[in-house]
């Protein structure tokens, strides 16, 4: 990991900060889509297949600029500043101020450790595994000169080993957020039992990784960033093409 790392974080706080205090300066009403036209409607089954999940742009939104030191706060917040996750300034205000789920935030000691064991998992089969399936091997007279079914099998497995070592850090950077409490949803009633819930800020969920479809894998990967690209430029852009200025524009080369 080198300083780009930290930069990605930066850059997805930097621009969603942006984007959220723009959304602040406007009526709630003026958020919506309102008149329907092609282009809309286009842009609405983008949003019901692609981005089902949405965060509303009505609870992001920053009405008032914060004050330099918490802004710097945000930007500069321990759990997230290195390798992540992401997450946007209305989150992290109602954090540090206890407001909505965040009220009662239960002790996440154990949900941290679990997170915890899960990066050590990760990170041991990365290293003990590794130098008997080394990428470098790929590639080689010597791999070559197998059968193509050897050649396949070792290929998954190596790449699979190698995501390993993202998945120990992604699982270590949601213990820091279990730890701190940045990540609790509130709480579950299943069965009459209340069950407390920590996805509202994500980094990976390495369940699918076994899953055939290369969707589903590349979806659990990295959340939070997949949120930001999905959000703040797929549907900014589509946002801006369904504000009738469509016809201006030439090319999109993130489409």
């Amino acid at each position: 990991m080198d300083i780009s790392v930290v930069l990605m974080i930066m850059t997805c706080k930097f621009t969603s900060f942006a984007f959220d205090y723009s959304d602040g300066g406007k009526e709630n009403n003026k958020l919506s889509l309102g008149k329907l036209t092609f282009e809309k409607i286009i842009f609405i089954l983008y949003m019901f297949f692609i981005l089902i999940n949405k965060k509303d742009q009505q609870e992001r939104k920053i009405v008032a600029l914060p004050s330099f030191f918490e802004y710097c706060s945000f930007i500069y917040f321990f759990a997230g500043c290195v390798a992540g996750p992401t997450f946007g300034f209305a989150e992290y205000n109602d954090f540090i101020h206890k407001r909505k789920q965040y009220k009662d935030i239960p002790l996440g000691l154990a949900e941290s450790f679990k997170n915890l064991l899960v990066s050590f998992g990760f990170l041991s089969i990365a290293l003990f595994l590794m130098p008997i399936f080394p990428m470098q091997y790929i590639g080689t007279p010597r791999f070559f000169a197998n059968s193509y079914f050897y050649q396949s099998c070792f290929l998954i497995i190596s790449l699979t080993i190698i995501r390993c070592r993202y998945y120990g850090a992604w699982a270590m950077c949601q213990s820091t957020m279990s730890a701190c409490g940045l990540s609790f949803a509130g709480y579950d009633d299943v069965l009459g039992n209340r069950e407390e819930k920590w996805d509202k800020v994500l980094t990976a969920d390495p369940t699918l990784e076994l899953y055939p479809s290369p969707k589903d894998k590349q979806d659990v990967k990295n959340i939070n960033s997949h949120f930001f690209i999905a959000f703040f430029i797929f549907t900014k852009e589509m946002e801006f093409i369904c504000s009738g200025l469509a016809e201006k524009i030439c090319v999109f080369p993130s489409l």
